[in-house]
């Protein structure tokens, strides 16, 4: 990692276990945000609250890239 700029926001082996975001040992977790990407999730966040994204890409000849935010 490449501290302040790096793409990597969180990992979680399967080692370890993460009880402030209830993940048990057996869960794996790697998460990767821009910057751009960061600002918008951070738009959208508050305490409690969960964000799911997915990104779907190369699906058509159009080469369009979907990014769902929930």
């Amino acid at each position: 990692m490449d501290g302040e700029h790096s793409l990597v926001r969180y990992i979680k082996s399967q080692v370890d276990t993460d009880e402030v975001r209830s993940l048990a040992a057996d869960n794996f977790l790697f998460v990767i945000m821009s910057e751009a990407q960061t600002a918008g999730v951070q738009q959208l966040f508050s305490p409690l609250n969960e964000v799911a994204m997915d990104l779907t890409h190369g699906t058509n000849a159009y080469q369009y890239q979907l990014t769902t935010l929930m």
